[in-house]
Formats: structure tokens, C-alpha cells, sequence
């Protein structure tokens, strides 16, 4: 019988005691992928917006510069910053729908803090989808203003200004949409599969040296 000593199995100890990388459940990766369909909608938004905002500014000021109600320099003046206004709105609204999906990334990685600040972009964004939606209805109203010849003309005029069909209703449509996957992204990252993920696990802290 040998009397040589048995070698234990060999064991690697790991220095660093690395948690194991967490899977996302179907809700966060849902959620994030909402978030990156609100970023590509918003480009779509931004990109009809301006295209939009050209022409109506083009159809504003040949029907005001065939009245006398104001010159061209006053002309010049209104026309750029009514278009300087419309495209920064959409270029604030780009800019609030890339840090909604930057978020989606971070979701996806389990960072709380990330959904937490989700859940808020998300409710600002829901709130204003809702008020926009309301308030649609009485945007496309004709609005005169009484007064003397001149306000009368300019009345004239931009009652002459048509707005293409298709224009409304694909702002329309890209609104409802994106008001949705808001929501879905708020429900979502609130489910309780949602919620263990986002739990710090047990020993899940990075380690704070090396060696």
C-alpha cells in the first residue's frame, strides 16, 4: 500500500472576490430598448421639426411680405426668430431624449441610481406627452386678433398659410408613441423583476485595493 500523501484537488483563490455578472431580466432589457426607441423617435421629431419649421417660415414670409404691415427688416427679424425658437425647442427635446437613452445603457448594468433617474425624465416626459396631447386640439384653432387694418392683413395672411396634412399627423402619431413608451418604461423598471435586479447583491461591493 503507498504511503505517498493524496494531493488535494488544486483550488484558485480569487484576490479580488468578484461577484458574478448579473443578466438582465426581460423587463429591464424591454425598458432600456424603450428608451432607446424614444431616442430614435426624437431624432425623427428633430428632423421633421426642422424641415417643417423651414417651410412654414418660408410660407409666413411671402404671405406677410405681399401686406404693408411691416418692413422687411421687421420681417427678417420675426421670421429668424420664430425659426430660431422651433428649432431649439426640438434640439432641447433631442437633447432630453439622449440623456433618456444614455440612462437605458447604464439600466441595463443594473446602476440604481440610473433608474431612479429614469423614473423622473421619464415622468417629465410623460407630463409633457399628456399636456402636448391636450393641448393639440387648440394649437390647429385659427386665432385672430382684432384691430385696426394692418393687424387685419396680417390676420389675412397667415389665415392663407397652409400646413401640410401629413406634417400633423406624423408629429401627431410620434407623440402618442413616445407618451407610451414613457409609461413603459416607468411600469417597467417598477415590476419586482425589475427590482431584484436593481438590489445590491451580498459581497457585490468592487474591491477597494489590490494585492
Amino acid at each position: 500500500m503507498s504511503s505517498d500523501p493524496i494531493n488535494p484537488v488544486p483550488f484558485e483563490h480569487d484576490p479580488y472576490n468578484r461577484p458574478q455578472e448579473k443578466v438582465p431580466p426581460k423587463t429591464v432589457l424591454y425598458a432600456a430598448w424603450s428608451q432607446y426607441a424614444i431616442l430614435a423617435l426624437a431624432v425623427l421629431s428633430t428632423i421633421l421639426t426642422i424641415v417643417s419649421t423651414i417651410d412654414l417660415v418660408s410660407k409666413m414670409r411671402e404671405a406677410l411680405s405681399s401686406t404693408n404691415a411691416m418692413s422687411p427688416a421687421e420681417l427678417d427679424t420675426l421670421m429668424s426668430l420664430t425659426q430660431m425658437m422651433a428649432i431649439g425647442a426640438a434640439v432641447v427635446g433631442l437633447l432630453f431624449a439622449v440623456a433618456i437613452g444614455i440612462l437605458g445603457y447604464f439600466n441595463l448594468k443594473g446602476r440604481n441610481g440610473a433608474r431612479i433617474t429614469t423614473w423622473v425624465l421619464a415622468g417629465i416626459g410623460l407630463a409633457c406627452g399628456v399636456c402636448s396631447g391636450f393641448a393639440a386640439p387648440f394649437s390647429n384653432a385659427d386665432v385672430t386678433v382684432s384691430g385696426d387694418e394692418m393687424t387685419q392683413q396680417i390676420n389675412d395672411a397667415m389665415a392663407a398659410v397652409q400646413v401640410p396634412a401629413w406634417q400633423n399627423t406624423t408629429s401627431i402619431l410620434l407623440l402618442v408613441v413616445s407618451t407610451i413608451l414613457y409609461l413603459l418604461v416607468i411600469v417597467l423598471l417598477a415590476v419586482p423583476a425589475s427590482n431584484d435586479y436593481f438590489r445590491k447583491l451580498p459581497g457585490g461591493q468592487p474591491p477597494s485595493h489590490f494585492g
